[in-house]
């Protein structure tokens, strides 16, 4: 009976999460390192230079000194950009690895190397996947081979990965079989390794157990000898 895999649902939902993600983790750290913490840094500069200005102002009218009409207004300015935009608090300033990390981390790592990585694997990745013929032909990505050519398959990492490597002959490299990424992909799979190891896998890809091992997983039943009579306190007195 001839398969056909299709793209799983699961595999473009996680990556259209992966993708948002990505994306406004990119979008986020733009913003903190182009505005936020430019913005961050001026105000805190600005905090700065008028509380110098205000001591230089305070220390001259205590040694007695003389404010000019101009320095008074200042003074006065000053106290009430101080009150009214900082609160009469220092803003903080940024620490020195927030620009870097959002540049590096965020803007770059996410934004323009995640972002489109998740979007090129959705937009690149075709609905129908390999497709596994009523001879025995095997169709993919890398071409058609029939059954003659292949030569087996590798499970050593299907269990753990639900990867298996399809081994062409005349081909060095083998044919990738994910069955993260296409729905159905196990029945080929299957159907590949029972016709290779019949003896250790189903049809179903998956491991054939022996009667050794089925009886091992069963529990061991419980003989006369090894049942211990139980007595309560009120039956060991009557016992007595």
């Amino acid at each position: 009976m001839a398969v056909q895999t299709t793209l799983k649902r699961s595999f473009i939902g996680w990556n259209v999460l992966y993708l948002i993600i990505t994306l406004g983790l990119g979008i986020w750290g733009a913003y903190d390192y182009w505005v936020k913490y430019p913005q961050m840094e001026a105000d805190a500069d600005e905090f700065q230079r008028l509380t110098d200005q205000q001591q230089e102002l305070t220390e001259k009218s205590q040694n007695g000194g003389f404010l000019t009409e101009e320095e008074k207004q200042q003074y006065s300015l000053n106290e009430a950009e101080l009150s009214d935009r900082f609160d009469n608090t220092a803003p903080q300033r940024p620490a020195a690895y927030d620009r870097p990390l959002n540049f590096w981390a965020y803007f770059i790592g996410c934004g323009v190397l995640g972002a489109p990585w998740f979007a090129w694997r959705l937009l690149t990745q075709k609905r129908l996947g390999p497709r596994l013929e009523d001879d025995g032909s095997l169709v993919t990505k890398d071409g058609q081979f029939t059954a003659d050519q292949i030569a087996g398959i590798d499970m050593s990492k299907w269990m753990s990965k639900s990867v298996a490597r399809v081994q062409i002959s005349d081909r060095q490299e083998p044919v990738l079989l994910d069955d993260y990424v296409y729905q159905d992909t196990y029945l080929i799979v299957g159907s590949l390794a029972h016709r290779f190891d019949p003896d250790e896998w189903t049809e179903e890809a998956k491991p054939v157990k022996n009667s050794d091992e089925d009886s091992e997983d069963d529990p061991p039943e419980e003989t006369s000898s090894d049942v211990e009579p139980r007595f309560n306190e009120e039956t060991r007195e009557t016992s007595t």
